[in-house]
């Protein structure tokens, strides 16, 4: 039997180790409010079956990884919001065919949304407010 849930959330950890994209069953990975710093791995894209994806509120720098496109039919759900996330949304964003929720507010982001977000027929939410003022204007 193999891990599907993880919540370590409010815990004093510093980073995501890149060991977790071996987690190859995970439905659900949730380290809000810990003192995370670093960046989000890439291996992360090899957790497949990820449906839940919240690391909300830590200090997570750099681009959000073009691997997370590779949760392309299981992610329903990421919260990368109250982060320093900079660079702008990659296009990969918008080949999760299953979200639903997108919080990205209270980073650093730039650029435009990108127009594959517009093929994503079950997403019901968008969060990208505040932070976040090099977004240009899009609506």
């Amino acid at each position: 039997r193999s891990l599907t849930h993880l919540d370590v959330s409010h815990n004093n950890l510093r980073a995501l180790p890149s060991e977790l994209g071996l987690l190859s069953g995970l439905e659900v990975i949730k380290c809000r409010s810990c003192q995370l710093t670093g960046t989000l791995p890439t291996e992360i894209g090899a957790c497949t079956k990820l449906e839940t994806l919240a690391i909300a509120t830590n200090s997570i720098g750099g681009t959000i990884p073009t691997e997370i496109g590779q949760l392309s039919t299981s992610c329903r759900y990421l919260d990368l919001g109250v982060n320093l996330i900079t660079g702008t949304i990659p296009s990969e964003v918008g080949t999760l065919s299953r979200l639903e929720t997108l919080i990205l507010s209270w980073n650093d982001l730039s650029g435009w949304l990108p127009s594959e977000l517009g093929q994503l027929s079950s997403l019901q939410g968008i969060f990208l407010w505040r932070g976040n003022q090099q977004l240009r204007d899009c609506f």
